[in-house]
């Protein structure tokens, strides 16, 4: 399981003395790459440990290890990946879902049936917004008549699109972005270059700029920029093809980002994100109408709420990237 963070570790010590008097469910909720599930997570570990300390669990149990090799008896977690895994099993040539499904939630429930092998059983639940209506009003019948000695934890990054009988019965924990000092020197700590644009660029999520290091994403970022530096003749058919395996939410925020650095160079003479290309961005800001960008850009606004649906991605970025070369076309002022 995973480690837990140092921005988070007064909000676990205050959950870890509050274990006896925690309600049947936990709705951890925040933007994405903040360390909801690592909350979670270390929550569960010291509610199921054997001798837990103030530190939260002892990580010598029994119950500790079975949790750190994944096979405690009184611990399901629904997530995306363990759903995707399923489907690998029964369908090799089937795509990873993008939902959680009745069947896995029921699955989990079983065993709130059974005896609690040791005192506490824990279903995690991450995000909450994969489960599908069936899966939904499944767990929701279970949270209006909880067993005892369980616990649900639900993991969201977008709590206003749950139903409001589910957020009706959980305790709500909310997750902000950490201050910016505590987050750049943890990135530090990991080895990640250009820590402090990286984590603006990242709405200030830690484990997002994390990512985005690590998972060697500034090659595709350096190629998208230096098509954008070229406003009209930015190619963008070409470009959406070569960009066509780029996550989509990665794509569109590196383009929101750039957009805002056109509107705020042309109207407050600031670069926010995109500091080292200030100068090219100043020529095209001066290019382009401001009605016409700011359109734009609450387009980019509406296009990004598509990106946690199946779409074809190169198609996306097509349309996304034609849209942007209109902004310099000569009819544009008038």
């Amino acid at each position: 399981m995973s480690e837990i963070y140092p921005w988070l570790a007064d909000k676990l010590a205050s959950l870890n003395q509050q274990t006896a008097t925690l309600p049947h469910a936990l709705l951890i909720h925040g933007p994405r790459g903040v360390g909801k599930r690592a909350l979670g997570e270390a929550l569960a570990r010291n509610l199921m440990c054997l001798n837990p300390g103030p530190a939260g669990a002892c990580g010598q149990c029994d119950s500790c290890n079975w949790l750190r090799a994944g096979t405690h008896p009184d611990l399901r977690v629904l997530d995306l990946a363990s759903v995707a895994e399923d489907d690998e099993a029964k369908e090799k040539d089937k795509k990873p879902r993008r939902t959680i499904a009745i069947e896995q939630v029921r699955a989990a429930l079983a065993i709130m049936t059974l005896s609690a092998h040791r005192s506490r059983r824990v279903i995690l639940v991450d995000p909450a917004e994969a489960l599908t209506r069936e899966a939904t009003n499944a767990l929701l019948k279970t949270l209006e008549e909880p067993p005892a000695n369980a616990l649900f934890i639900l993991i969201s990054h977008r709590p206003g699109s749950l139903l409001a009988t589910i957020k009706s019965r959980c305790r709500l924990i909310a997750i902000g972005a950490p201050e910016a000092h505590l987050a750049t020197r943890w990135l530090g700590e990991q080895g990640v270059s250009n820590a402090e644009p990286r984590l603006l660029r990242n709405s200030g999520a830690p484990l997002a700029a994390l990512a985005e290091y690590a998972e060697g994403k500034d090659e595709a970022r350096e190629q998208l920029l230096r098509a954008l530096e070229r406003g009209a003749a930015s190619e963008p058919v070409a470009l959406a093809e070569r960009l066509a395996k780029v996550p989509p939410a990665d794509f569109m925020r590196w383009l929101q980002c750039w957009l805002y650095d056109l509107f705020a160079q042309r109207f407050a003479q600031i670069c926010r994100y995109n500091a080292d290309r200030a100068e090219r961005i100043q020529a095209l800001a001066a290019q382009t109408d401001g009605e016409r960008l700011l359109g734009y850009m609450r387009e980019l606004n509406d296009a990004a709420r598509l990106t946690e649906h199946p779409l074809n991605a190169q198609l996306f970025f097509e349309q996304q990237l034609i849209a942007y070369t209109r902004l310099f076309e000569r009819n544009s002022h008038g």
